[in-house]
């Protein structure tokens, strides 16, 4: 099953997971749903409600000119959150 590598920009900082899944939607998904809103700053439990509502309704977008990246956003309440999605492993 392919491994996704998540990259989210948040509030100045820079978050990095892995999630692995059969599609990017469900890698990010998986993703989303499991976040630690802990564990990133200015990201509150409703923020992470939101964030796993917006992901779950969403496509990503797939980037031109590389393969197998693709790019989302979440509107938050407390900021703009940018996603990357990058098929890293396929096993």
């Amino acid at each position: 099953m392919p491994k996704f590598t998540i990259i989210m920009d948040y509030k100045g900082g820079t978050y990095v997971a892995q999630k692995q899944a059969a599609s990017v939607k469900g890698a990010l998904k998986k993703w989303a749903k499991e976040l630690d809103c802990a564990l990133v700053y200015g990201l509150s439990d409703k923020g992470q409600i939101q964030l796993a509502k917006e992901i779950a309704e969403e496509n990503p977008t797939a980037l031109k000119g590389v393969n197998n990246v693709w790019c989302t956003t979440a509107s938050l309440p407390r900021g703009l959150a940018l996603i990357n999605a990058i098929r890293t492993y396929e096993d």
